[in-house]
């Protein structure tokens, strides 16, 4: 692999870096806010629990919003698996 071609994926894989550190400090904000949730939730106390149609109404906005190049099943995906742990950290609040 040349010099210049290594230099272009090391930029690349920078930027990458960058973006996956300012992903894990909204996953954490996110995770913040569900536990909190979670505790009044508890402390009122309301049923802990998941809100489908909360869910599906997000899902929509966000595959309405997406303009690739993920596409909107991939989405779908990574937003079902946050929406899990949402839940589960409300739980556990």
């Amino acid at each position: 692999m040349n010099h210049l071609l290594q230099q272009e994926l090391l930029q690349l894989r920078e930027q990458i870096d960058t973006i996956d550190a300012e992903l894990l400090a909204l996953l954490s904000k996110r995770a913040t806010l569900s536990v909190a949730i979670g505790k009044i939730k508890k402390r009122e106390p309301l049923p802990v629990f998941c809100r489908p149609e909360r869910e599906i109404d997000i899902l929509k906005e966000m595959t309405k919003k997406n303009n690739g190049p993920l596409q909107n099943h991939q989405l779908e995906k990574v937003f079902q698996l946050i929406f899990s742990i949402s839940c589960q950290l409300q739980e556990k609040a």
